[in-house]
This record gives C-alpha cells, structure tokens and sequence, in this order.
C-alpha cells in the first residue's frame, strides 16, 4: 500500500454504491507473475481481449496496455447491473482483483464460474489468501464440479497496494493470492513449465497444497467476542514475582557469596566450657 504520507487529490464520482476502502489498485508486478498463463491462453496479446468489470481511477488499463494488452476492457460502468441487464461485453478473459466489502467477492466467484462453465471463459481473481479457505468458496467449487478447474499464484513477496489518495497501510493487513480458473488441461500444460518462466512466483494446483505450504490455514477462527474473550484472559494472567535470596543478589551483582563461618572465636574472657572468668572493663 502506499508509503506516502501525503494525501493526494482525488474526487471519484460513480452512479453506483462504492465504499473508499475498496479502492486500491493492483500493482504491475501482480499482472507479470500471470503472464505466462495468460500467453498460455492466448500468445497474441494485442488480440487477448481482457475485462476488469470493477472501476477505480482506470490505471488497470493503463498497466495492461504497458503489457502489451491492448483491448482491455476497464470502463466506470456498473458491473452488477450489466449482468442483470445481459450487457456485460464480450471478451476472452476476466482480470480483476474485486472489491472486498459486503459479498461482492462471492458475486464475483459465481458469476466466473458460471461463466467458465457456459462460455469457457478464463478468469483471474486477486484476492486475500483467507478466501481459499472459506467454506463458502470450496462449496460452491465442490457443487459445480469445478474444484479441479482453478489454480493458485502465489507472489513471492506480497503484494502491496495504492489508493488514489496515497492513503493506506505501508505493509498490507492481509496476503493476497490470484484465483486462476483455466480449467483442468491447461493446469497441466502449465506444471511442467512455471518454474522456468517465472521469477518466484508459485502455481498451486490445489487448496491441500496451499494448506501444505502454510499459505491457509483451515483451522476455525474464533469469532469476534472469543476473540476478545481470550485477549482479556491474556491480560489477567499475573506473572508470580519472586524475591531474590541474598546469593541471587550477588550472583547478579558480581560478587562472590560469603560463606558463614560456624566456627566461633575463643575468648580469652572465657574458659574452655564458656564460663566467664574476668570482666572485660
């Protein structure tokens, strides 16, 4: 995310409902670990017709222009009601990284996957690596028979995010992976070929192996007020401080513990057996 304190000038106007924090654009080196995939789909790029349906200040056309993806789709319409409308244009493949609010993550998945099924048409989705775990998003890969249809890139480093205003988070709160349904036979042909093609990135072909590689993790979360719950009992936990004897003291202080000397001095007041035999004054 961005890294200037500076905040920028920036004045969206949409005819829809937007929220601010969805507003951060996916960096170019997010866009070159898919290259390979998407030359794998099509190897003319100024032909590969590609369509991001979420619009922020239109530097995703910009970016995939600079990739040589010239007939990119990238305009301020309203996604969802294209779909409702049977306007949404005609392309080879759906890059997007969707906005992360409300479910618009879950619309976006579905409207994929019914997309690759009935059209075959490939799709890209950036988005954070916790989704991949959720209960939701296998079930809806388990009940369209797709689960083997979508792939994983893993960046090497995480991605970082800008917001038109510059504002945002210096390190991201969360790691983001692309969704990439090319469908079985492609998964394939790509396995045998990645790592000589890309500059760290990985290509997963399976949710076990992104739990394998502690990219997810599948254990439950506790909700919000387990959460709180288990801070609270966190902090109540009294450590028990205990007093230092005196040779702890010296040990610390660097000083040698002296030994008590049991023995005691004979005094020339006293007789052998203790007894007193002349005053002292």
């Amino acid at each position: 995310m961005s890294t200037s304190n500076k905040r920028k000038l920036w004045k969206p106007c949409f005819e829809y409902k937007v929220d601010y924090n969805d507003h951060f654009e996916t960096p170019l080196c997010a866009y070159e670990d898919i290259l390979p995939l998407l030359d794998l789909l099509n190897q003319n790029r100024k032909q590969h017709v590609i369509y991001d349906p979420y619009y922020c200040n239109g530097r995703v056309a910009v970016l995939l222009r600079q990739l040589g993806f010239d007939r990119t789709i990238h305009a301020k319409r309203d996604f969802y009601k294209d779909v409702e409308g049977n306007e949404v244009p005609e392309h080879d493949t759906l890059v997007t990284n969707p906005p992360y609010s409300e479910n618009h993550k879950e619309k976006c998945i579905e409207f994929c996957i019914q997309q690759f099924q009935e059209e075959g048409r490939a799709f890209f989705l950036l988005m954070p690596n916790y989704v991949a775990a959720k209960s939701y998003f296998r079930t809806l890969l388990n009940d369209k028979g797709c689960m083997d249809d979508v792939a994983y890139v893993v960046p090497a480093i995480p991605y970082e995010y800008d917001h038109p205003e510059g504002t945002g988070h210096e390190i991201p709160p969360f790691n983001s992976l692309w969704f990439v349904g090319i469908g079985k036979q492609k998964i394939r042909l790509m396995q045998g070929t990645w790592n000589q093609q890309t500059g760290g990135a990985k290509f997963v072909t399976s949710l076990n192996e992104l739990e394998k590689l502690s990219v997810i993790s599948m254990q439950k979360r506790p909700n919000p007020k387990q959460r709180k719950k288990r801070r609270l009992q966190l902090q109540d936990v009294k450590v028990p401080v205990t007093k230092p004897n005196k040779q702890q003291k010296d040990s610390s202080s660097g000083t040698q513990p002296t030994t008590p000397n049991n023995s005691k001095k004979k005094s020339r007041y006293r007789d052998g057996k203790g007894k007193r035999t002349k005053k002292r004054f």
